[in-house]
């Protein structure tokens, strides 16, 4: 599923809700605004649901792939932090990603610009995981930002514009949907791979 069409979904399920004023995200009963309590409670949920699912992941596990053309935990790990740092630094904080600007993209060897958004299935055939380690320390990297920028949006929720405050809330919401639409993909290959007693071969590795 696109960014865009999470974004789409999202704007959908608010107006349902009454929330999508067209300004701030208005519940009706507060002071105007979705608790930033909410949405950091939120985002902690989801950084410890990927985490947890990933714990016991061996080296060999974390490359596995039901199909050459099928993302493997490795790339999902990836592809969510890419994402979630574009929609953090650039789109919330306004800042460069740490992708670029801590030299994650160069000690993993992998393009300044890609996120793994819309990759085809060769491209994701051919992708090389980074070690779990490493992926791992990129992903809690951005979960920590994402989490400050929440703790930004309280602090500067009575001097910020309605419009900024959506923006802000809004991309928080499609950031959290979009780890845990990825997080439900880990925990499946995690599923697959504890019924099957020991590790599947890994039939289809990059190259």
């Amino acid at each position: 599923m696109s960014i865009i069409a999470i974004t789409l979904a999202t704007r959908n399920w608010l107006k349902k809700k009454n929330l999508d004023t067209g300004g701030a995200y208005y519940d009706g009963d507060s002071q105007g605004y979705i608790s930033t309590d909410f949405l950091y409670g939120a985002i902690e949920a989801a950084e410890q649901t990927i985490l947890q699912s990933i714990e016991t992941f061996s080296e060999k596990e974390m490359l596995w792939r039901p199909y050459p053309e099928t993302p493997s935990t490795g790339f999902l790990i990836w592809h969510v932090a890419r994402v979630q740092d574009v929609l953090v630094h650039k789109y919330i904080l306004e800042q460069p990603e740490i992708w670029s600007s801590q030299g994650w993209a160069q000690q993993f060897g992998l393009p300044l610009d890609e996120t793994g958004q819309d990759y085809t299935g060769e491209q994701i055939s051919h992708f090389e995981e980074p070690p779990k380690s490493e992926l791992i320390e990129y992903l809690k990297a951005t979960f920590r930002a994402a989490l400050r920028s929440v703790e930004q949006l309280g602090a500067d929720q009575n001097t910020l514009s309605n419009e900024k405050m959506m923006q802000s809330m809004r991309y928080l919401i499609i950031l959290n949907t979009h780890v845990n639409l990825h997080a439900g993909s880990i925990n499946y290959i995690r599923e697959v791979l504890t019924a099957s007693r020991e590790t599947p071969e890994v039939p289809y590795e990059a190259s």
